[in-house]
């Protein structure tokens, strides 16, 4: 009781080989374009900690500003 091969079994044999290459190319492109959203992602997340870091030290440097301003009014 043993199978033969029809002719249409190739064809689905070479089906699942080319989807599997196909995938394989896909995940690959996709892998590479996480690496680079990533990348991407971390230097906007440093550049926005720099602004903020420059922007917290300006608030400071105008509050004692405005702080010497109101003495100097006051006397």
């Amino acid at each position: 009781m043993s199978k033969k091969k029809a002719k249409n079994d190739t064809p689905k044999q070479t089906d699942w080989k080319e989807k599997a290459m196909s995938r394989a190319k896909e995940t690959k492109a996709l892998n590479k374009r996480i690496r680079e959203i990533t990348l991407s992602r971390d230097q906007w997340k440093s550049k926005y900690f720099i602004a903020k870091s420059n922007s917290e030290i300006w608030e400071n440097e105008l509050a004692k500003i405005k702080k010497k301003l109101n003495e100097i009014l006051t006397e």
